[in-house]
């Protein structure tokens, strides 16, 4: 999903198009469901650093204004820690690209400070969350991962009907949103603005190797998120209240 609220008006841009019903059912319906879960997001460790004096965060959610602000909350946890790098790993159906663009202006800003951010793909960042992976200044994926960019469509929740000047402003909205995505795109990878336009109007796929050729990522490594002792994960999971009270009880031998 790649969507943004228009300039004063209550409507979005939605991607809509994908590479072939697999993909799509691995993609969409996967975000989903992800999207249709009401449970906030809860850390499974208090923020620490690793022995490399290292931040470690795990973003697995799709982008949203709750994942914002969750996400911008522990890394200023992990910076009050003073840490010398921070690295995310990150796997994202996509979501809001407002949230998306604002989450990236953070990590901006931190990495103006002096800690460096580093990118790493878990396996699939699709849509807005692209915008989001192109802010770190080190980026990895997993040599499986992907990346999928793709056209945003307009979707509104006003009124059917417009007049002629909301329309023009939607349509001019629509087109300062595609020329934002075009610079970040050539400004952050080797791509050429010719091929930044193919990324931002048709859906591109890339594997993690044509990812590193398109300059997308530096490199192709494993990631293990070290968890617990070594670093702090925010994993995206139910509410622990809707889970039983006690555990089940062991199988008896």
């Amino acid at each position: 999903m790649l969507r943004t609220p228009a300039l004063g008006r209550r409507a979005a841009f939605m991607g809509t198009s994908f590479m072939g019903a697999a993909f799509m059912g691995a993609a969409f319906m996967g975000a989903a469901a992800l999207a249709g879960c009401q449970a906030p997001p809860i850390p499974v460790a208090e923020p620490r650093l690793g022995t490399d004096r290292t931040g470690y965060v795990i973003l697995q959610a799709p982008i949203s204004r709750r994942t914002r602000e969750l996400f911008i909350a522990d890394m200023d946890r992990l910076l009050s820690l003073k840490p010398a790098a921070l690295t995310v790993f990150l796997a994202s159906p996509g979501g809001t690209l407002v949230d998306a663009q604002a989450m990236a202006a953070y990590v901006t800003q931190v990495q103006a400070n002096g800690v460096p951010v580093t990118m790493h793909n878990l396996g699939l960042v699709a849509s807005a969350a692209c915008y989001l992976f192109l802010a770190g200044q080190r980026r990895l994926s997993v040599p499986q991962g992907h990346f999928l960019f793709h056209q945003a469509a307009l979707v509104s929740s006003g009124p059917v009907s417009m007049t002629s000047q909301q329309l023009q402003e939607l349509s001019r909205d629509a087109q300062a949103m595609e020329q934002a995505l075009i610079r970040t795109l050539v400004s952050r990878t080797r791509l050429t603005e010719a091929e930044a336009q193919t990324f931002v109007r048709r859906t591109v796929v890339l594997s993690a190797d044509e990812a590193r050729r398109d300059g997308v990522t530096d490199q192709t490594a494993p990631a293990a998120p070290p968890l617990g002792s070594t670093g702090f994960a925010i994993r995206y999971a139910p509410d622990p209240a809707a889970a039983p009270a006690t555990p089940p009880a062991a199988p008896t031998p």
